[in-house]
C-alpha cells in the first residue's frame, strides 16, 4: 500500500539525513558513489512513473500502447539505473535495445516520429525524475550532472540506433522489392522480366536458350498436393542450377517452364547442353518431406542465334520443345540454325 504524502515525505527525510551522515565522513569519492547508487535505488523505484510519463499522449486517436515501446523505455531505464551503478550488464542492456530497434523498425505499428516522439518524453520524464531525485537526497551537483547525463547519453543513444534500424529496414524492403520484381518469388530463379533484360542488354555474341517443360507435372499436383508440387520446383531448381557453369542464366518463365541461357563460346554444343540438362532429371525426386519418392522427365527444345532477340529465341525453343513432347517426352529437339 502506498504511504500518504506527508508519511512518504518524512520517510525520505529520515532516509536523507541517515545517507547525509554516513557520507560525511567518508571520502569525495567514497560518498559520490553512494549518492550514485542511492539515485540509482530511487530511480528504479519509480521506473513505473517514468513509463507512465513517456507513454502520453498516445495520439490523437488514442491509440492502443504500442508494447514495444514500452519495453524499450523500460530498458532505456534500467541502462541508466546500470550506469549510475557503475554494473557490468550495459552490453547485455544494449543489445537488449538493439533487439528492440529491429523489432520497431519491423513493425508497423507506429511511423517513426511517433516513436522518436515516445523516446523524447521518455528522456524529458527521466531527466525530471532524476532532478528531482538529486534534490530530495541532497547529493552534490556533480552526481546530479552524472544521473541527467546519463539519461541524455542513453536517450541520444538510442535514437541513433532506432534511425539507424528504420533505415536499415528501408534498405531491406527496398532490395526485397527489387528482387521480388525480376525473380520468381517460390524458386528464387530469374523472371521472365530479368530473363528477357538480359537478352536484350546490348550486343552480346552467340546464344543458347533451352527450353524446359516439365513433362506430366499436373501428375504429381493431382497425386500429392499442391505443396509437393511446389516442392518439386523447387528441387528441379537446384538440379538445374548445378548442370550450369558460372555465366549461364536459369529463369522460371511460370508453371512447370524453364529457360536456360549460355552465351559463353567456350560452352558444349546445344546438343551436348540438351543432354546435361535432361540428365538433371534422371534420378527420382523426393517429396511430401520424404514420404513420397517421384520420377519426373522434361522435354527440351534448343535454339541458338546471335543477333535475335528475345521473343525470337524463346518462340523458336518453345516450337523446339513441343517436337520434343509429341516424340515421346524426355527428349531433346533443335531448333533450325542450332
Amino acid at each position: 500500500m502506498r504511504l500518504s504524502a506527508t508519511v512518504e515525505g518524512m520517510w525520505w527525510a529520515t532516509r536523507v539525513a541517515e545517507l547525509r551522515r554516513r557520507c560525511a565522513g567518508r571520502a569525495p569519492a567514497e560518498r559520490s558513489a553512494a549518492e550514485l547508487s542511492a539515485l540509482r535505488v530511487r530511480l528504479a523505484e519509480r521506473a513505473g512513473e517514468v513509463l507512465a510519463l513517456a507513454d502520453q499522449p498516445r495520439g490523437p486517436r488514442g491509440e492502443p500502447r504500442d508494447e514495444r515501446l514500452l519495453e524499450l523505455t523500460q530498458a532505456l531505464t534500467d541502462a541508466v539505473c546500470a550506469n549510475l551503478d557503475g554494473e557490468q550488464q550495459l552490453p547485455a542492456l544494449q543489445e537488449r535495445c538493439e533487439h528492440l530497434f529491429a523489432a520497431l523498425a519491423q513493425s508497423s505499428a507506429r511511423p517513426l516520429p511517433e516513436l522518436v516522439g515516445g523516446l523524447l518524453r521518455w528522456r524529458d520524464a527521466a531527466s525530471r525524475v532524476v532532478s528531482e531525485l538529486a534534490g530530495q537526497l541532497g547529493v552534490g551537483e556533480r552526481v546530479r550532472a552524472r544521473g541527467c547525463n546519463a539519461v541524455a547519453g542513453t536517450a541520444d543513444g538510442a535514437l541513433i540506433g532506432l534511425c539507424e534500424a528504420f533505415d536499415g529496414e528501408r534498405r531491406r524492403q527496398r532490395e526485397r522489392l527489387t528482387f521480388l520484381a525480376t525473380h520468381d518469388p517460390l524458386t528464387g530463379l530469374a523472371n521472365r522480366t530479368l530473363l528477357e533484360r538480359r537478352l536484350g542488354g546490348g550486343p552480346r555474341g552467340p546464344v543458347t536458350l533451352l527450353f524446359v517443360d516439365v513433362d506430366d507435372f499436373k501428375r504429381v499436383n493431382d497425386t500429392l498436393g499442391h505443396g509437393a508440387g511446389d516442392e518439386l520446383l523447387c528441387t528441379i531448381a537446384q538440379r538445374l542450377r548445378a548442370t550450369v557453369r558460372d555465366g549461364a542464366a536459369i529463369a522460371r518463365l511460370g508453371g512447370d517452364e524453364f529457360v536456360i541461357v549460355v552465351d559463353d563460346e567456350a560452352q558444349a554444343s546445344p546438343a551436348a547442353l540438351a543432354e546435361r540438362t535432361l540428365r538433371a532429371f534422371a534420378d527420382p525426386f523426393v517429396l511430401a518431406g520424404g514420404c513420397a519418392s517421384f520420377r519426373v522427365t522434361a522435354s527440351v527444345g534448343v535454339a541458338s542465334g546471335v543477333h535475335l532477340s528475345a521473343e525470337q529465341l524463346l518462340r523458336k525453343a518453345d516450337l523446339a520443345m513441343y517436337r520434343a513432347k509429341g516424340a515421346g517426352k524426355n527428349a531433346y529437339a533443335l531448333a533450325p540454325g542450332c
